[in-house]
């Protein structure tokens, strides 16, 4: 298949108190998504592409667990959820999904870190976002954003609300 990646992004200043979800809701909702793309990739780049052994998150886990003799490279440290080989390009991908239509997502630490380190690193291969819209419906919307962290789509994406929060180590004198 061809898959074009698109961006879109709110102009909504804050998010809408409507679509605002309980931690086990978004837990629950991360779930579903996950095997929802899980099922769509499979489709777009067909079985052979999309493994169990693709599905790196945690939350594969609840779904296939690694089966005996599988390597187990099964993690949430790695900064997105898939991770497979498309006509010769490495493909890294973090799945964003939500109950509603809204296009606002958060990007966790893991998640920035990863896709600043391949933003701009062809060699490294694509980090991309598969974001589904309206998971609980009977008819999910998905949508392939770029890296925000690739010059080219920078200015597609916004940051909102408080950005990123940083710790570091105090330097001693």
């Amino acid at each position: 298949p061809t898959i074009q990646p698109t961006a879109i992004h709110s102009d909504k200043s804050k998010s809408n108190p409507n679509t605002q979800s309980t931690t086990e809701e978004r837990q629950f909702i991360g779930c579903i998504g996950e095997w929802q793309a899980y099922q769509f990739m499979k489709q777009e780049f067909g079985p052979n592409v999309i493994t169990p052994d693709s599905w790196v998150s945690e939350i594969r886990r609840k779904f296939l667990p690694p089966i005996y003799g599988e390597p187990d490279n099964i993690s949430d440290s790695h900064g997105f959820d898939f991770r497979f080989t498309f006509n010769s390009k490495r493909w890294h991908v973090e799945v964003k999904s939500t109950k509603s239509d809204e296009t606002q997502f958060d990007l966790g630490v893991t998640e920035i870190e990863a896709s600043v380190r391949f933003a701009n690193q062809n060699q490294l291969g694509l980090w991309r976002i598969l974001r589904i819209r309206n998971t609980l419906s009977k008819n999910p919307n998905f949508d392939w954003l770029p890296n925000p962290f690739e010059e080219e789509y920078k200015d597609r994406f916004r940051f909102k609300e408080n950005g990123m929060r940083l710790s570091y180590r105090p330097m001693k004198s």
